[in-house]
C-alpha cells in the first residue's frame, strides 16, 4: 500500500512539473539565414546611405499567449556590416565608428513584451553598442505561424520591427560629422526575420 502511494506521489509531481515548465518558457524559433535581413539607412547630406549587417543569430521565444515567458536575445556581428561600399566599410569598422575589433559584438536582449493588438507588441530591453548600454522598446509586428508552402511539415511565423536608433546616445562617432551635415545622429534600422518553429 506504502509502494502505491509513493507511485502516485511521484507521478502527480511529475504531472504537475510538465505543464509548470512549459508555462514557463515560450516556444522556441529558428532563424532561417535566407529570409532574415537586419537593414539600416543613414542619412549622408542630403540622402539615406543603405546597409545591411550579413552575420546574427541568439535566441527567439515567442507566445503572444506567454509574453512572460518570451525573449529576443539577438547578437549581431559588427564587422558584418556592409554597405556595398568597401572603402566605406573599413571606415566604418574603424575605430572612428563602430571599432570593431574593440567591440565586435551589437546585442539587444528583452526585458519585458507588452501586447498592443493581436500582431502588434511593444519589446522593451537593453541595446548594447560600443560598449555602451541603453534601454530601448522596439515596435514588433508579429505575423503567426502556419505551414510553410515549401515544406508543409515546417511551420513558420514573421517578426518585422522599425525603429530610430539616436547615435549620441552611444557615443557611435565623433559629433563633427553630424555638426558640418555631413551625416544625421540617427540610423533608421529595419529588422525582418522568417523563423521556423521548433518542435
Amino acid at each position: 500500500m506504502k509502494t502505491l502511494r509513493l507511485a502516485a506521489l511521484c507521478l502527480t509531481l511529475l504531472c504537475a512539473a510538465i505543464p509548470a515548465r512549459a508555462a514557463g518558457q515560450a516556444g522556441e524559433y529558428a532563424f532561417d539565414p535566407p529570409h532574415c535581413a537586419i537593414t539600416f539607412q543613414v542619412r549622408h547630406i542630403f540622402v539615406n546611405v543603405p546597409g545591411r549587417f550579413a552575420d546574427f543569430g541568439g535566441v527567439v521565444r515567442f507566445d503572444p499567449a506567454n509574453l512572460a515567458g518570451s525573449v529576443f536575445d539577438v547578437a549581431i556581428k559588427a564587422a558584418s556590416l556592409d554597405t556595398f561600399v568597401e572603402q566605406r566599410n573599413a571606415h566604418l569598422r574603424s575605430p572612428d565608428f563602430f571599432d570593431t575589433q574593440k567591440f565586435p559584438e551589437i546585442r539587444f536582449r528583452s526585458s519585458a513584451i507588452e501586447r498592443v493588438s493581436d500582431t502588434q507588441f511593444l519589446v522593451k530591453g537593453t541595446l548594447t553598442l560600443k560598449g555602451a548600454s541603453r534601454e530601448i522598446v522596439v515596435p514588433l509586428t508579429f505575423f503567426p505561424p502556419k505551414p510553410s508552402p515549401m515544406d508543409p511539415k515546417q511551420e513558420v511565423a514573421g517578426f518585422t520591427a522599425k525603429l530610430d536608433v539616436s547615435m549620441p546616445d552611444y557615443a557611435f562617432c565623433d559629433p563633427k560629422w553630424s555638426v558640418m551635415g555631413v551625416m544625421g545622429d540617427s540610423a533608421l534600422v529595419e529588422v525582418n526575420f522568417e523563423m521556423i518553429r521548433k518542435p
